[in-house]
């Protein structure tokens, strides 16, 4: 009995554990009209392995044209953050605040390059071309 419970007990520690690294790699978003998003990995920049939408139309595996834009948004928003608050505590001279700046210039270069290949795209395909609706990110507390 006590082996029984102990093996239940590691693969339930080992659930939870698989639990939390899946959260931590995948993406769910949510819209206004109940439409989920569901993309794994993270990211990859824009070039996700497995892309789902659910909404009252159904269940569609196609991927937006705009996930490297949102992707490359995403990252720029949170590393402009993360230098104003690191050139906040550290000073404007600081290298700290220098190498956060490097990174904030490197990810307006990314997102450039993303919001050229999108218009590309949008020349190229159209009124074909399929862009993402307004989704929030939702936020998981374990």
């Amino acid at each position: 009995m006590f082996y029984k419970v102990l093996l239940y007990g590691v693969i339930t520690v080992i659930f939870v554990a698989l639990l939390g690294k899946i959260n931590s790699n995948t993406s769910l978003y949510t819209a206004e009209n109940n439409a989920v998003e569901f993309i794994f990995p993270v990211w990859d920049w824009g070039h996700p392995w497995l892309y789902v939408n659910m909404d009252s139309n159904g269940v569609s595996f196609k991927k937006p044209h705009d996930l490297p834009l949102r992707f490359a948004q995403e990252k720029f928003d949170a590393q402009k953050t993360r230098s104003d608050l690191v050139c906040h505590e550290k000073g404007e001279q600081s290298n700290e605040c220098e190498e956060e700046l490097i990174a904030l210039d490197n990810l307006e270069i990314k997102l450039d390059e993303a919001e050229a290949e999108l218009e590309t795209l949008i020349e190229q395909l159209g009124d074909d071309i399929r862009l993402s609706k307004k989704y929030e990110k939702e936020q998981f507390e374990f």
